[in-house]
């Protein structure tokens, strides 16, 4: 996704944490080497279907799930996803 910014994950938890305390729900999705960044997999978080323009990227899909926000849960895909998306946190 162009004009995505790299974030760490401190600042993923804020982001989550703030947005929850708003009272939407976040769902972070994890991508199978997007075309933006072929090297890697990437963490996307949506507030309903809308996506955030921030992202958590590593080459090892077990540390970039180690990156994500505390305390989620496991989704796995859908059938009817995209085939790059692996999974989905909420």
């Amino acid at each position: 996704m162009e004009n995505s910014l790299r974030i760490g994950p401190v600042r993923a938890a804020a982001i989550h944490y703030h947005a929850q305390k708003c009272g939407d729900l976040v769902v972070w999705t994890i991508f199978d080497h997007p075309a933006d960044h072929p090297t890697q997999f990437v963490a996307r978080p949506f507030i309903g279907v809308r996506p955030l323009l921030a992202h958590l990227a590593h080459k090892d899909l077990g540390t970039l799930r180690a990156l994500l926000p505390a305390g989620l849960t496991r989704l796995e895909r859908s059938p009817k996803d995209d085939p790059k998306i692996i999974e989905t946190w909420i």
